[in-house]
């Protein structure tokens, strides 16, 4: 294999060493112990332990800066560097951690390298034996690997870079996570909480459901062409939105699936589906008319009913969490009955067109999380992107293109 100009294939053991600081364990004394997850998602910190609680465990102290592996999960990419904010905390055995020998490496760089595809593969070649936690890493073997890389200037430049488009997508993830908790503070201050017995607007009443829809009404009839929409399961996202919709004939699906039409509203009636908020207002069906998997429960508004406040109002944390309390079947096998999405009982206005100024105000809500969650998609897909060639030094950096990438997250 071609090696890009100026990267060499290097052993690993010639530019890390492994560092142990032993913990003398003290009984009365308070600990922190680390963890990492898997997927080069970081260090996380445990619940403060005591000295007594650790027994015979053996431990070390934490040193910063160094490259720390989970030898258990360590092909599934569990793999991190320690910062100033694991100062004084403790990692047992099974924690090793390494730093560079002299300027051998920027231990960045190999986070950064461990989190690509390539890096996986080492990682799992470095961890034999089965499925799960008899994938152990075995030390000798990690220190063997050979991982090709640039000059440290070159692996900092590239480490510094894809910091920046973590940091990027990390906010955009924070952004989504906030636009979800908007639209339920949304929903908590539109809808007064009848368990708090709020007073209400005049202009409202307290309703339930089925006042205001049919329940899993009966089938459509069948359309000239013969031609409807089939949504699976897997069609229906947990945002709310249609996917994949499939291009059925009436006669193969109309016997033994759930039927519905264009301004319904499905909601999963299956665990986990119901409680990942799977449902959605359907619009867009061949010929209007649709069939899907018979674990949905079908909504269809009576006159001037809001179908769009109804699908906000089906699709809220309230509404979530009280069906998920009243589910029925077996541990595993739980459904959302009927009875209870017929006797859900909501304050809502008298006036249809409130209705419809409210379900815009929440639709304005989703369509905000929606663009956010596509620039999300777009980051971490740029980012794959561009590691796939720092890292493999198909495209290389120079200081003002990393200035630059930072002046541009």
């Amino acid at each position: 294999m071609t090696l890009p100009a100026g990267w060499k294939s290097t052993a690993l053991v010639s530019v890390l060493e492994r560092v142990t600081l032993p913990v003398n364990v003290e009984p009365l004394r308070e600990y922190r112990e680390i963890g990492i997850r898997s997927h080069g998602k970081g260090i996380f910190h445990k619940p403060p332990i005591s000295g007594d609680s650790l027994g015979e465990k053996r431990v070390f102290w934490v040193v910063p800066n160094a490259l720390v592996l989970n030898i258990v999960f360590a092909w599934e990419q569990a793999v991190a560097v320690t910062s100033n904010q694991e100062n004084g905390m403790i990692a047992s055995h099974r924690f090793p951690m390494y730093r560079p020998v002299g300027n051998g490496c920027d231990v960045n760089f190999l986070l950064q390298y461990f989190k690509t595809p390539q890096g996986k593969k080492l990682l799992e070649l470095a961890s034999p034996g089965g499925a799960g936690r008899n994938k152990t890493l075995g030390q000798r073997e990690f220190e063997r690997l050979n991982v090709c890389m640039p000059i440290v200037t070159e692996q900092r430049k590239i480490a510094d870079a894809m910091a920046i488009w973590d940091q990027a997508i990390e906010n955009a993830s924070s952004v989504v996570k906030n636009s979800k908790r908007h639209k339920q503070g949304l929903m908590q201050k539109l809808f007064p909480n009848l368990r708090d017995h709020l007073p209400i607007p005049s202009n409202w009443e307290v309703v339930r459901l089925d006042d205001l829809v049919s329940l899993n009404p009966s089938r459509s009839p069948r359309p000239n062409d013969g031609m409807v929409s089939f949504l699976p399961m897997a069609a229906v996202s947990e945002g709310g939105k249609i996917v994949n919709a499939q291009i059925r004939e009436y006669d193969q699906v109309c016997a033994g699936h759930t039927a519905f039409r264009d301004g319904d509203v499905l909601i999963a009636k299956i665990t986990p589906c119901f409680e990942n908020g799977k449902g959605a207002l359907v619009d867009g069906l061949v010929n209007g008319i649709g069939f899907g998997s018979t674990e949905f429960h079908v909504l269809r508004p009576k006159k001037d009913a809001s179908t769009r406040l109804i699908a906000h109002v089906v699709s809220s944390h309230e509404f979530r969490r009280r069906g998920e309390s009243e589910m029925e079947g077996s541990a595993g096998q739980k459904r959302v009955a009927a009875d209870f999405i017929r006797t859900f009982k909501f304050a809502c206005p008298i006036s249809p067109q409130e209705q419809e100024q409210i379900a815009a105000v929440l639709d304005m809500a989703d369509r905000m999380r929606s663009v956010y969650q596509e620039l999300l998609r777009i980051l971490r897909s740029e980012r794959t992107f561009i590691s796939q060639q720092l890292l493999t030094g198909k495209q290389q950096l120079s200081c003002g293109e990393v200035t630059n990438v930072c002046a541009a997250s």
